[in-house]
């Protein structure tokens, strides 16, 4: 059974040409998927298999930045979008690391993703937003309660006016 992740293999295709992801993964001549209606057997289940692996790796190494944050993540119905994005991008670089030399630009997206100060540190130090809405709940797979992500401190606004000056506006 394939593996079912943050993204899909054919996501993957977004970011890189098929000819490209085949070459990365073995030495069979055919694309991925194969062009003719019904693939070419072998060659399309190994290059599988291998994105396969790949994902799951990129896929664990979001979860451990973001597992304690997002606990119930996995059980999205919809992956956020930029998780989704991440994925394939981190799945592609360690699809590159298979030959071991990296494309230039997934090196540095691997950097901007899960590197010091990437993006994945981010959010797990609640700088960046994932795209859950704030207030969204997400399902905790071990207790089967929903969290929120809403924030506790929050408090409503007295006046709907508010109005900054500049000095205000420049410390921030």
């Amino acid at each position: 059974m394939a593996y079912t992740g943050y993204s899909t293999n054919a996501e993957l295709l977004n970011y890189l040409e098929n000819e490209e992801l085949s070459r990365l993964c073995s030495n069979v001549t055919s694309k991925y998927p194969s062009a003719t209606p019904a693939g070419d057997g072998v060659a399309d289940a190994t290059i599988a298999a291998i994105l396969d692996e790949m994902r799951q790796s990129a896929d664990a190494l979001i979860d451990s930045f973001l597992i304690t944050a997002y606990p119930g993540l996995r059980d999205e119905s919809t992956v956020p979008s930029l998780i989704n994005e991440w994925s394939a991008k981190l799945a592609i670089h360690n699809t590159y690391g298979r030959r071991s030399k990296v494309n230039t630009y997934f090196q540095s997206q691997y950097e901007a993703i899960a590197g010091k100060g990437g993006y994945l540190e981010k959010v797990r130090d609640s700088k960046m937003s994932i795209g859950l809405a704030d207030g969204a709940t997400v399902a905790d797979p071990a207790s089967g309660e929903l969290t929120t992500t809403a924030s506790t401190d929050y408090t409503e606004p007295t006046d709907s006016r508010v109005v900054y000056d500049q000095d205000f506006l420049d410390t921030i």
